[in-house]
């Protein structure tokens, strides 16, 4: 089943009995096993599915995205951190999607210059699309060290919020042990659309504007840690 072999030795019984009825048992422990390991697997190939539908954009979707904000190749990879041939190769389909990490951070980019990406609605036969949204994040340059921890001030909706990026957060991000609070500020510069697309569906999801939130991972597109 799906090519696997059980990594773990299947129970033996050691009940008294005749051979066949142990031989019988052990082969339902066997395939209770095959059937065990083959559940895991599919839990892990459908969070990679949803995954990848949560976060995936298509090729056509991110020119049209560009061009409905004027931004070039060039700026796009400036504001993405990424390289200007990851774009290029993206939009030609000239091979495989970027990496998850890449593709993450050039929708947020995109996202949060003012685009919207639509869904396929396969029941309207319709296919993915762009379109304008209002922005309703501001936010300052004011980011800064508080102990271990990062802080900067937004604005939504017009109310003021003071942002808290735990130390924790950045380090998941970067899969590392993150020495200085400098290095921490570097990190959430160089991916600062990740993190105000996080502040912006932190907000979205609450009744009133609070004057302070913390960040967490669910605040993140699937793929991020």
């Amino acid at each position: 089943m799906y090519g696997m072999k059980p990594y773990i030795q299947a129970p033996i019984c050691l009940e008294p009995g005749s051979d066949s009825l142990n031989r019988g048992f052990n082969k339902v422990c066997i395939w209770a096993t095959y059937a065990i390991l083959a559940l895991i697997q599919n839990r892990r190939l459908y969070r990679m599915y949803i995954i990848m539908v949560i976060t995936s954009i298509t090729p056509k979707q991110c020119a049209a995205a560009r061009a409905l904000i004027g931004w070039s190749q060039d700026k796009l990879a400036e504001a993405a951190q990424v390289a200007r041939a990851t774009i290029a190769n993206f939009e030609n389909h000239a091979r495989l999607d970027p990496s998850q990490k890449n593709l993450i951070s050039i929708k947020a980019s995109l996202e949060q210059a003012g685009v919207q990406f639509i869904p396929e609605d396969v029941s309207a036969g319709l296919g993915p699309g762009v379109r304008l949204r209002q922005l309703q994040l501001e936010y300052s340059n004011q980011l800064r060290p508080d102990g271990w921890h990062l802080i900067f001030p937004v604005r939504f909706k017009g109310q003021d919020c003071l942002v808290t990026i735990t130390r924790e957060i950045i380090d998941d991000i970067v899969r590392g042990n993150l020495a200085t609070p400098a290095d921490r500020v570097k990190v959430v510069e160089r991916r600062l659309p990740e993190f105000l697309g996080a502040v912006e569906k932190h907000l979205s999801e609450t009744a009133q504007v609070p004057r302070e939130i913390t960040l967490t991972m669910s605040d993140f597109p699937p793929g991020t840690f």
